[in-house]
Order: structure tokens, then sequence, then C-alpha cells
């Protein structure tokens, strides 16, 4: 069975699949250091549980992974300036989320150059727009989330791998400036505690992720560029008169001669 063919409605409209009970507690301020940690670990717990169910289910029951993100997003509330690894996790939660959707995508995208027919094109292509903007939404939040992470002054030293999360949803988006920028945070930390032959195989391929980086950041310099010169061309054309030559150009009435005309040009 395909994966688009078991996204659920509710997955579509983003609808809270926890326990009401669970969602709208809003009297964390007033428990325990001990409560919270308690309560972040159980919700813990249950994203981890619902993630392993979403994997035995080989990547079909998507609300296995919502459930996740939501129990994710609980932690943050619980302990919002004193745990900044919930904010690490929730980001990771809604990243997961994001590349389901994205593979959905990717799948739609593969049944588009197969379409034989341009009705069943144009509804594939509707379809791909829909789960491009569900991946568009979880990375760019899940991208949020990790940079409370990164601030948060408890964290010291942030995991590579979240760095690298970031770095892959700005690629994936073709934000390639802000992937670039990433990449180099990663650059201090990626060869800690690495043998000096593995510290050389993972600098020879941050050098080379750079160089495909810098070029795609070029390419879209150059086309933004390139829009804009155009953009100020056909302003320019709707504004400017016409030019006449000079032994065509006949002399108005002075009655009929707008009062700005001697004026218009600059000199």
């Amino acid at each position: 069975m395909k994966l688009k063919q078991v996204v659920s409605v509710v997955a579509l409209a983003g609808v809270s699949l926890v326990g009401c009970s669970e969602v709208h507690r809003t009297n964390w301020d007033r428990a325990t250091p001990r409560e919270r940690a308690r309560a972040i670990t159980d919700y813990r717990a249950k994203a981890a549980e619902a993630v392993a169910r979403y994997v035995a289910s080989e990547g079909q029951d998507v609300q296995e992974l919502e459930k996740a993100v939501e129990y994710e997003r609980i932690t943050t509330e619980i302990s919002p300036g004193g745990c900044p690894t919930c904010f690490r996790e929730y980001g990771e939660a809604l990243s997961r989320l994001g590349h389901h959707y994205r593979l959905v995508y990717e799948e739609i995208l593969e049944e588009i150059e197969l379409a034989e027919s341009p009705a069943e094109r144009a509804e594939l292509e509707a379809e791909a727009r829909d789960y491009y903007e569900l991946l568009e939404r979880n990375f760019r939040d899940s991208n949020r989330s990790y940079r409370i992470y990164f601030a948060n002054p408890g964290t010291a030293l942030p995991r590579t791998d979240a760095i690298e999360r970031v770095m892959r949803h700005h690629e994936y988006l073709g934000e390639y400036e802000e992937a670039l920028r990433y990449l180099n945070l990663i650059g201090p930390y990626a060869t800690a505690g690495l043998t000096e032959e593995d510290k050389q195989v993972v600098l020879r391929n941050i050098a080379e992720l750079r160089r495909f980086y810098e070029r795609r950041v070029a390419a879209q310099r150059e086309r933004r560029y390139r829009e804009t010169v155009e953009n100020r061309d056909e302003r320019r054309d709707e504004t400017v008169p016409p030019r006449v030559s000079p032994g065509s150009r006949t002399r108005e009435p002075e009655s009929r001669q707008p009062e700005t005309r001697r004026g218009w040009r600059r000199r």
C-alpha cells in the first residue's frame, strides 16, 4: 500500500491526536522540579513508543508520528526555560514528520512523470503541492525549535546531528545560503574525538558539500540579479515616454501643453 493512500484526513488537518487531559494542562508553573522532570520523562517515553509503532507499520501509520510530535511539544511547555533538550527533541520529531511527507511528495512526483492524461497529471500536481506545504511547514517549525535549542544558555556544545538537520532542511527547501551557514557551524564540532584518518574523511566531505552549496548560492544570486534588472527594465518601459526622431516632433500650441512639460526632465 502506498504511503499517500494511508495518510489520514486528521494528519492533513493537523488535528491533535493526544488526549485532551494531556494536551490542555496549563499549570506546569505550579509543578515542582521533580514533577516536571517526571512528566518530561513520561512524555518522551510515549513519543518513543509512538515512533516505534510508526516504524513497525513500515511507515504507513503517520498518526503515530503526529502523536510523537505532540508529546514532544508538550515537553517544551513543561519547562520552556530549563530544558533545552526538549526543544531539540521537538525539532527532531517535527523533522521526522517532515521527512515522511517528503517521501510521499517525491513518490507523487514520480507518478506525475507516468501520468497518462492531463487530468490525472493536474490531480497529482495538486496533491504534490499539498504535501510540499506539509513538509515545508514541518521543516520550518523544526528549524525554529532547533534555533531555540541552539540559543539556550544551557546548550554549551550543540550536537552536530541537530545542526545537520537544520542544514538539510534549508538544503531541501532550496535555501542554500542558510544551508551553507549551518555547514560552517558544523566544522568546529564535526571531527571531535575522531582518529586522524576519519577526521580527514569528514573534512573532505564537508569541503565537497561546501563547494556544492557555494555553486548553488552563486547561481541563485545571479538569477536574482537578472530578475532585478529585468523588473527594472520593465518598470522603465512603463514610465519613460517613447522616443521620437527630431524630424517628427511637432510643437503643441502653448495652451495645450501640460503645465509640467517644461520641467519634467532634470538638468
